[in-house]
């Protein structure tokens, strides 16, 4: 479950949403995932890398006892050493910036396709994804709606939320830019008589 958002947090921006969908004709999803990725290769080579330099120190100071048992000491060293390179902390510090875009820009397409963000009537359905451990925030417009906007013409909110986040405002932060993104939404695809709630207004949590 995620730690940024209570469940008080997720139904507020539910709330803000159905306020939203309102007054245009566009869909907008907020999702929240905890981690985009398990990077497994970089943890696996500093886990292999630490627990093989520890095996080949304390052979040096345990030279008199048996290998085996210098081998199964370096049981506890290798799971503390996957316990650590899998904390948020230390994947931002062990993963290249531009691995870590790579993974959340998935995680958002993932999660764009699966909530069906894709398939709105007019192709304006909008996705606000976060990615705690990574600490990115992606927007991810549809066809409709991108084409009009462009990726520059989000760089904005994403900013917005990332600078709430930091202040440790992050409710506020996506309630805003759900408010803002919404005026876009509205001014581009304004409401019609026949219009339906296509998407549910829940926060997604993955």
């Amino acid at each position: 479950m995620t730690q940024l958002l209570t469940a008080n947090d997720r139904a507020r921006i539910k709330d803000e949403i159905a306020q939203v969908e309102a007054k245009t004709a566009g869909e907008l999803v907020v999702a929240i995932v905890r981690r985009s990725a398990e990077y497994s290769a970089p943890r696996t080579a500093i886990t292999f890398g630490c627990t093989l330099a520890t095996a080949y120190v304390t052979g040096l100071l345990m030279h008199d006892h048996h290998p085996r048992w210098v081998l199964l000491m370096q049981v506890p060293v290798f799971l503390a050493m996957w316990w650590a390179t899998g904390r948020p902390a230390f994947i931002r510090a062990l993963v290249p910036a531009q691995t870590l875009d790579a993974a959340t820009y998935g995680s958002a397409f993932r999660i764009f396709c699966q909530q069906g963000v894709h398939r709105t009537r007019d192709r304006s359905g909008l996705l606000i994804l976060i990615s705690e451990t990574e600490h990115r925030v992606v927007i991810l417009g549809d066809e409709g709606i991108h084409k009009q906007v462009g990726t520059e013409g989000w760089q904005t909110h994403v900013d917005a939320i990332i600078r709430g986040i930091r202040k440790k405002r992050a409710v506020e932060a996506i309630v805003e830019e759900v408010r803002a993104l919404g005026a876009v939404l509205a001014e581009k695809f304004p409401p019609r008589p026949d219009d339906e709630n296509e998407l549910p207004d829940d926060v997604v949590v993955s």
